[in-house]
């Protein structure tokens, strides 16, 4: 049987070039690396006060200083943050001051571990809530 000197060099070329695409297709599917958690930044949505709707980003974070960025898309929202006795560790800028057209402005929060509630809470008097779960780093 004869073998066409093509033949080799065409099957060492297919092999190569899906090595190539395998290995393409591989580091496409890898992202961004999530954030670590001890410096994962944090948004808090207040969006509607007829949902008395409060939404963050995350459940959970590790302690650690944290970037906080508040998002109220027009509702006039405050947005507090709170530990688990009570305590305001975190408080939105008066929602009464006309928006920059800019994005959000964030500002860094030391967190500890424990059970915090971020609490958005609405012009008409409605509040809307969701919990924060800071672990130890």
């Amino acid at each position: 049987m004869y073998m066409s000197a093509r033949r080799p060099a065409l099957i060492l070329f297919g092999g190569v070039l899906g090595v190539i695409l395998l290995v393409l297709l591989l580091l496409s599917s890898m992202g961004d690396p999530p954030p670590d958690p001890s410096t994962a930044p944090l948004e808090v949505v207040a969006n509607s006060p007829d949902d008395g709707r409060c939404l963050l980003n995350r459940e959970d974070v590790a302690a650690g200083v944290h970037e906080v960025a508040v998002i109220t898309e027009s509702s006039g929202a405050t947005v507090v943050l709170r530990d688990e006795a009570g305590q305001t560790v975190f408080q939105s800028e008066d929602p009464q001051v006309p928006p920059a057209d800019e994005e959000p402005e964030a500002t860094g929060v030391e967190l500890v571990e424990g059970q915090y509630t971020a609490l958005c809470q609405y012009p008409d008097g409605t509040t809307g809530e969701t919990p924060l779960t800071v672990t130890a780093d």
